[in-house]
């Protein structure tokens, strides 16, 4: 069907709302700039959180190391919490609990999201090799791989600085090594081992156990995932075997089409007992639609559309006109002189004059109206002279 909306008054003929196209490439370039932004503010949000929490553990009572306060802020958030360094004082212990709900959260939800993002980077890579999506055995491969991965590097590291070390808590076993980074990384954390190389095993720490809880969260929910869609499958293939023409003649009953099924019913029903659709949005957008459809066809044609253009220029005309004679005939001074002009009307002219404006952002630009269409009132700018003669500037809402 044809979906080009007729020239406004005034604009040339070839003036036409932007292609679809120019519309999804805008969003597009909206939704870009608002993970940039999103992006920014999770970083500025992770490194304050840092910087703050370390500066006041070591420039406050507790008298840290920046190593420690560092290594301190990071097992408080990951909850891995070996308790071989704690704060004494009750201050201390104050900001310990404010920092600890902040974090989890503030902070915690965003080292999800880099998760989240890592394992759909990889995926991509991954897609990208093979010239297709990646397949169950490879995401299978890829999680495992992203939980083994933090916990083989930090073993090989505890083999190399603490195997065989003499700490305050004992001497390290090679088992040691690998229980110690596999407490780690679960965030379990018993903290039963001491460190014989303290501050270079804790700034190892500081980015171990960060890149730890991204990555095996990554490696989680990609199991996750990997998990729902068999399921999913397992379910669609139960449903499309026990398939009879009993639910052919439901969807005839419930659908919107006359004489049968129509194709977009089919695939609604089809999605919704598969538990894939959010009824709440079907409804909100079922209503919007209803809302455009102005004849009640069932469909979005040319006519729905003058039929929106009609209403449309009727409100801005309305909005237009109520607002011009606000401006120019009811400035009237109440009695006594030097009394204050009437502001009930003019406040009402503002309020029409907004209505106009917010009809030029829904558009994007102003309709030509003519030389005096933006002429409307502004109230801070409005007085009235002495002798009772009007004195009303007016300013083009432009």
């Amino acid at each position: 069907m044809g979906f080009e909306m007729q020239p406004r008054p005034g604009e040339p003929p070839s003036a036409k709302l932007p292609r679809p196209v120019e519309s999804s490439e805008k969003a597009h370039l909206d939704i870009t700039c608002l993970d940039r932004q999103m992006n920014l503010r999770m970083t500025v949000e992770v490194l304050l959180y840092w910087v703050v929490g370390a500066a006041y553990l070591h420039l406050g009572p507790e008298e840290f190391t920046i190593t420690n306060a560092m290594y301190y802020i990071t097992v408080t958030i990951t909850t891995v919490g070996y308790g071989d360094i704690t704060v004494k004082t009750t201050a201390g212990k104050v900001f310990t609990m404010v920092w600890i709900v902040l974090g989890l959260v503030v902070i915690f939800p965003i080292l999800a999201e880099v998760g989240d993002r890592v394992l759909r980077l990889l995926e991509r890579l991954a897609g990208r090799s093979t010239s297709r999506i990646p397949s169950v055995r490879t995401r299978g491969v890829l999680g495992v791989s992203l939980m083994l991965s933090p916990f083989l590097a930090g073993s090989l590291f505890f083999v190399a600085f603490e195997f065989r070390g003499e700490s305050d808590k004992g001497e390290w076993k090679l088992i040691d090594c690998f229980y110690f980074s596999l407490v780690t990384v679960t965030s379990v954390g018993y903290g039963d081992l001491g460190f014989t190389h303290g501050d270079t095993c804790r700034r190892f720490l500081v980015v171990f156990i960060l890149s730890s809880v991204v990555l095996v969260t990554a490696g989680i929910k990609s199991l996750i995932n990997i998990s729902s869609e068999l399921h999913a499958e397992a379910k669609e293939h139960r449903l499309l075997d026990s398939f009879d023409f009993e639910l052919l003649k439901s969807m005839a009953m419930e659908g919107r089409h006359v004489g049968g099924v129509a194709k977009t019913d089919y695939i609604l029903t089809m999605l919704r007992l598969m538990e894939l659709v959010d009824e709440e949005k079907v409804a909100l957008y079922g209503n919007m639609f209803d809302s455009y459809d102005k004849d009640g066809s069932g469909v979005l044609d040319d006519a729905d559309v003058a039929l929106m253009e009609a209403e449309h220029t009727a409100r801005v005309e309305t909005a237009k006109r109520l607002s011009s004679n606000y401006c120019h005939h009811n400035f009237e001074r109440p009695e006594g002189a030097g009394s204050p002009p009437n502001r009930e009307p003019v406040e009402r002219a503002i309020d029409l004059s907004a209505v106009w404006a917010n009809e030029q952002d829904q558009e994007g630009a102003a309709p030509d109206y003519g030389a005096d269409a933006g002429c409307f009132i502004s109230c801070a700018d409005a007085a009235c002279n002495d002798d009772g003669a009007e004195d009303a500037r007016l300013v083009k809402l432009s």
